[in-house]
């Protein structure tokens, strides 16, 4: 796992894994993902060390000491900064039990010792000429205690929004997985300007925090009992002095288990990588152990069978889902518009609990509407007869409109299906009958009610309001948009659009002209501000 995330930081991967949404070289091995691999990585870090130091035979000394290395260049690639803190913490506990523990260091030690410092700081050196924040260690670590900016910066919001959601429901928490639905009524509105109006917070980055909100304080409490009850015990046993090695391995599983944890302040928890927490948590509580014979029941069999029967069944179950992913993610790829809408309702029919699904299949008809009501408006503009595709965009549409309030009904309180059927309704005013702007606001008004601070359905709710000509209830909105976002080009351009169209083009310049100052190559901005110049020059002669 280490040596392939190493493979591709060097450009050395066999796998085209197609456009990923984050840095290029940045290391992620196979978990699609370099913040889920750092997680993962802490494990091998303080594990193969601890083996290293504990391990009496040269050349097994030699293999684990270059694991060990192998993961120090992977654990540093994956620029992960909560993964970069729980790992440093688990080297240091294995450092510091070893010297509590008198292990003795030979030549090999020091080789490896004097490679891996070398190899490290290879790496950081060359990090420090990338022009990109993230591929840069020293800005990456710069950017921890810069508190006022960045990703630091959003991380506290979201932070704050989860501590809401505690007190909201301190005792049962909104549930396991909820998060995403839960962040737009706790978050701050200033989250929404730092982090752009398209982003949504599906995880709080911070675990405690995290199962606190799903679980409430009682959940949590339970939970982290256990890790507390756990580092007690074992911790007695592996901090007690000890002359000799063999306790590291025991010191390596401890540490490891700590250093998780650690990174779980800033990280995320996933089922990939959080399994070796509690294998790891089981191996330093085995010498703990307790043998007790006990007679077998006699029921003890029937019992099994059924447990065998139970664990079958479920196992059916799962294949059944990853079916249902299977096809899901082929609809997101298909081209063919027919494969995509049957690829995703059988993503339905396989597992219908997943929202995510029909959201899916709303969109893909959406598209088609959008596509056959474009050619059908081509077709018009040559003079040809468009009314078959009209008809077929007709269809499409209803049935757009059929899987969006579908999917509004499954999770009412799921913002982003509010903004795109309320943008379709637009368009079915625009292209197809009048009377759908009407739906357009009262969705609309709904998906404010679900996400007060949510630019995107002001701004779509505001061109139903435009395009039924009600200025004043369409420039509120879209001001509250802009105010929100102020890094969003287009509630600031529909707002001009509106001044000019009802005699206040003096207040569109400003608007305009801080467009301009973000995004020059705005050309409708730049047409605009010069049509109101050109009027005032006019005016004035």
């Amino acid at each position: 796992m280490s040596l392939y995330g190493v493979g591709q930081y060097l450009g050395i991967d066999p796998i085209n894994w197609g456009n990923l949404p984050f840095e290029a070289n940045r290391a992620f091995s196979t978990y699609g993902n370099p913040d889920l691999l750092g997680g993962f990585i802490i494990f091998p870090l303080a594990i193969s060390l601890a083996l290293a130091l504990s391990e009496t035979k040269r050349n097994m000394r030699f293999v684990y000491w270059s694991g060990f290395l192998i993961s120090v260049v992977c654990w540093i690639v994956a620029f992960t900064r909560g993964a970069w803190i729980g790992g440093l913490f688990a080297i240091l506990l294995v450092i510091g039990l070893a010297w509590h523990h008198s292990v003795k260091l030979n030549e090999v030690d020091y080789t490896f010792m004097g490679l891996i410092g070398a190899a490290a700081a290879l790496v950081v050196y060359r990090s420090l000429s990338a022009t990109n924040a993230v591929m840069n260690v020293g800005k990456r670590l710069s950017s921890i205690v810069d508190f006022d900016g960045g990703s630091a910066k959003t991380r506290f919001e979201i932070w704050e929004a989860a501590i809401n959601a505690i007190k909201d429901r301190p005792i049962f928490g909104f549930g396991a997985d909820t998060f995403r639905l839960v962040f737009p009524q706790f978050k701050p509105e200033r989250y929404v300007a730092d982090a752009g109006y398209l982003s949504v917070a599906d995880n709080v980055h911070n675990y405690p925090l995290q199962v606190g909100s799903a679980l409430g304080i009682p959940g949590f409490l339970l939970l982290y009992g256990i890790f507390g009850t756990v580092a007690w015990k074992s911790g007695r046993m592996l901090f007690r002095k000890y002359e000799g090695s063999e306790r590291l391995i025991l010191v390596g599983f401890w540490a490891a288990c700590a250093g998780y944890l650690a990174h779980l302040m800033f990280g995320l928890s996933v089922t990939g990588s959080t399994f070796l927490l509690w294998v790891s948590m089981a191996v330093v509580l085995s010498p703990l152990a307790v043998s007790t014979r006990v007679k077998a029941p006699s029921w003890g069999s029937i019992v099994a069978v059924l447990l065998v029967v139970v664990v079958a069944a479920g196992s059916i179950g799962n294949i059944t889902y990853f079916a249902a992913d299977h096809y899901y993610l082929q609809s997101r790829v298909n081209s063919g518009q027919g494969d995509r809408i049957a690829s995703i309702e059988k993503a339905i029919s396989l597992n219908p609990y997943n929202d995510m699904y029909r959201a899916e299949l709303g969109i893909a008809h959406q598209e088609i509407f959008i596509s056959q009501i474009t050619q059908a408006i081509s077709m018009k503009n040559a003079g040809e007869e468009a009314t078959p595709v009209v008809e077929q965009a007709f269809s499409s549409f209803l049935r757009a409109e059929a899987a969006m309030l579908e999917a509004i009904d499954f999770v009412p309180a799921e913002y982003d299906n509010y903004v795109f059927l309320t943008a379709m309704y637009n368009l079915g005013a625009e292209y197809l009958d009048a009377t759908y702007r009407e739906k357009a606001v009262e969705i609309g008004l709904r998906g404010v009610e679900v996400e007060e601070f949510g630019p995107a359905i002001r701004f779509h709710l505001a061109r139903s309001y435009y395009l039924g000509e009600q200025y004043d209830e369409a420039v509120f909105h879209l001001t509250r948009a802009a105010e929100m976002d102020p890094k969003w080009a287009d509630p600031r351009l529909l707002l001009s659009e509106i001044y000019m169209k009802t005699g206040r083009s003096e207040e569109a310049i400003p608007l305009l002209e801080a467009v301009l100052s973000r995004n020059p190559n705005r050309t409708d901005a730049q047409s605009m501000l010069d049509q109101i110049v050109s009027e005032s020059e006019s005016a004035t002669e």
